[in-house]
């Protein structure tokens, strides 16, 4: 059935009780009385100041909150953190650069239409995490196993 229908019979009072929940959904679709997730939330907030006057009085007080918390030693600089720490905003750093690049490539590949599936067996199956997780656990428990036995044959020998 059409949405319209569907809420139009909600509204009036004619649906059979199996098709009501389908138009109590299609009818908050059509009056936007859905609960807004976070995203879209935000998404309305800052649309919301962009058009206002007061979007540049916003950027300067995230710009003065930023300073403070720098000042404050709540924020520190990427030289006076430790080793470790350094590596793990490396590591972050370098991943965000990864997601971002994805990203543009994905927008940039919109206008093309997609690639055919590769068919050839040339390519190694993908496996979940989980499953490599698995695989890499069978290795290291056989390399240990052979490590035994070569070590139990060095001491028969003797």
């Amino acid at each position: 059935m059409n949405i319209l229908i569907l809420a139009q019979l909600h509204l009036n009072n004619e649906l059979p009780s199996v098709q009501l929940s389908y138009a109590i959904v299609f009818s908050e679709v059509l009056n936007n009385t859905m609960p807004l997730s976070a995203a879209e939330k935000m998404r309305r907030y800052r649309a919301k100041i962009k058009e206002s006057d007061r979007y540049e009085e916003v950027l300067q007080k995230d710009r003065n909150r930023w300073q403070e918390r720098k000042r404050n030693g709540k924020i520190k600089p990427i030289s006076e953190k430790s080793a470790r720490q350094q590596r793990q905003q490396r590591r972050t750093w370098k991943q965000a650069q990864v997601k971002c690049r994805q990203r543009k490539a994905s927008t940039k590949n919109l206008a093309t239409p997609p690639s055919t599936p590769c068919t050839s067996t040339d390519t190694p199956p993908s496996f979940s995490r989980q499953k490599l997780q698995a695989i890499l656990k069978k290795r290291q428990q056989k390399a240990r196993v052979e490590y035994d036995l070569k070590k139990v044959a060095s001491k028969m020998k003797q």
